[in-house]
């Protein structure tokens, strides 16, 4: 019985880590003059569309990992994060910051740690 249960607890939390990393990193996203669109779930999430001039602007941020630290980009609307983008699971990292950078009001640099990943792991 005990196994059983440390099993099925065990299975739930590869499953809500499975589940936040495809809901908010392994995204898709993509910027042009007018809008930026963020696909959930591998790019395969219903396309959410934010109008560049509605949105409040990004923030940039280092996460520390393991193996040293990679960059985000969160993307703000209504003082609410409803994109990241790292250089961790996006090859394109470098020209989103640029296009992100040309379009957007950098609103600076915010800490990230263990608790901010987990409570925007909830928030997206």
């Amino acid at each position: 019985m005990f196994y059983t249960v440390l099993y099925t607890a065990a299975m739930l939390v590869v499953e809500f880590i499975l589940y936040t990393t495809l809901r908010t990193k392994v995204i898709t996203v993509s910027i042009n003059e007018t809008e930026i669109s963020v696909k959930r779930f591998l790019g395969l999430g219903p396309e959410k569309k934010y109008r560049i001039k509605d949105l409040d602007g990004f923030h940039l941020s280092k996460v520390e990992i393991k193996r040293g630290y990679y960059d985000c980009i969160y993307i703000i609307y209504k003082n609410k994060k409803v994109a990241k983008v790292s250089n961790l699971y996006h090859d394109n990292y470098d020209y989103f910051l640029n296009r992100v950078e040309d379009h957007l009001k950098d609103l600076g640099f915010t800490e990230s740690d263990f608790i901010t990943e987990l409570k925007d792991a909830f928030d997206f």
